[in-house]
């Protein structure tokens, strides 16, 4: 990842790297308060990685569902919806088109 970003490794942990976090040798990225990873871009409502292409194992691995509660939190302040524990989404009807139509948007 340090090669994507033109840096070298000592800087990448001191500028992305959470210092209270190393357990086993592996290094946590850090949080931009309550917007997640330091590498997550909100622009509107999207939240983008800004890094992808090069995202580490860790990130390609995780999956979101509505049970994770930062997809929750994130469905509330960017979105206006939440769950129901049935799975459906609940909400004004404009806000649940807007949603469902940008995922059909991203799935295309």
């Amino acid at each position: 990842m340090t090669g994507f970003l033109g840096i070298t490794p000592d800087e990448f942990v001191k500028q992305y790297t959470d210092p209270r976090w190393l357990i086993n040798e592996k290094l946590l990225l850090r949080h931009q308060g309550s917007d997640g990873c330091v590498f997550l871009a909100v622009q509107g409502r999207e939240a983008l990685c800004s890094i992808h292409t090069a995202r580490p194992d860790a990130c390609r691995a995780w999956i979101p569902a509505f049970t994770r509660r930062e997809c929750a939190a994130g469905l509330g302040k960017i979105w206006r919806l939440t769950v129901a524990e049935s799975g459906t989404l609940c909400g004004e009807e404009h806000d649940k088109k807007a949603f469902l139509d940008y995922l059909k948007s991203i799935a295309e």
